[in-house]
């Protein structure tokens, strides 16, 4: 192995333990505890963080959770019309998917109308 190589290898190994503690350190912030000390050399961190998860993976909304989010989504939307799904999703901090149900009931009941398509989709109050 040259010189070169030695060195090389030697900065790809401190880049790793310097990444791994990067990525420990900003879990830990995130989860709010202690967090392992090293990681998979093959994880990709994500560059934005998702809503808390509000209820147990694969439970249910209740009809008045799901009434109680189409009511503030519908206030949201009169307050900052023409914003997007990714938009309405930050400022409620509930994740676009849970967003869904809600938007439904109100296309349906003729509440909002909307503007676009697929991403580019702008919700209105009628």
């Amino acid at each position: 192995m040259s010189k070169i190589d030695s060195l090389v290898s030697d900065f790809v190994v401190a880049l790793r333990k310097a990444i791994a503690q990067e990525a420990a350190a900003a879990f830990a912030s995130v989860a709010g505890g202690e967090s392992p000390v090293s990681f998979g050399g093959g994880g990709r961190v994500a560059g934005k963080k998702s809503a808390p998860r509000a209820r147990a993976k694969g439970a249910k909304r209740t009809p008045e959770a799901i009434e109680a989010q189409t009511k503030n989504l519908l206030a949201t939307i009169k307050k900052s019309p023409g914003s997007s799904i990714e938009q309405l999703s930050d400022f409620l901090k509930i994740s676009t998917k849970d967003l869904a149900l809600p938007v439904l009931k109100l296309w349906d009941s003729k509440s909002i109308k909307t503007t676009g398509q697929k991403r580019g989709t702008k919700y209105f109050p009628k």
